[in-house]
């Protein structure tokens, strides 16, 4: 088939005449993409959409992950940045020890840091260490939002 056979096809497409039934059995390929789809169908854009948001948090959804409970809870206000770092390693180690799936870290918003935010900083550099620290996310508003964090447990 040349270039401009497809061409052709392609411009009768868009006027919406449709492809003789000879030219549709003439080509295998286009046969069996089309006995696939009208066995198989098509995904929605809700159901791609869906389907991406699991992918994106390991096979469960946001909603199923933003509904677990926390099984606990560290408070760093106050803390200094060496501080933060014992606390959030003996708070993991008791996590994992009782078995708990998803816990709430509060760092604060840094509001009375001379720069940048130090707890959140600290949080952030241990969760890519910790090996029992999993997928994690901004707490939601009633939770303290972007001056907490959750995160799910790891054996």
């Amino acid at each position: 088939m040349s270039f401009g056979h497809v061409l052709d096809q392609w411009e009768n497409r868009k006027r919406g005449s449709s492809i003789r039934e000879d030219e549709r059995a003439a080509d295998p390929v286009r046969a069996s993409q089309e006995a696939w789809l009208a066995k198989n169908g098509t995904v929605s854009a809700a159901d791609r959409e869906a389907m991406a948001e699991q992918r994106a948090h390991g096979g469960r959804c946001k909603r199923e992950l933003d509904a677990l409970p926390y099984d606990g809870r560290l408070d760093l206000h106050g803390m200094t940045g060496e501080q933060a770092e014992d606390a959030l390693s003996g708070f993991f180690q008791r996590a994992r020890s009782r078995g708990w799936r998803k816990v709430l870290v509060i760092h604060g918003k840094g509001i009375h840091s001379t720069s940048q935010p130090v707890l959140a900083r600290v949080l952030a550099a241990f969760l890519t260490r910790c090996r029992h620290a999993g997928r994690s996310g901004k707490a939601a508003a009633s939770d303290g939002g972007s001056g907490a964090t959750w995160v799910l447990v790891k054996d």
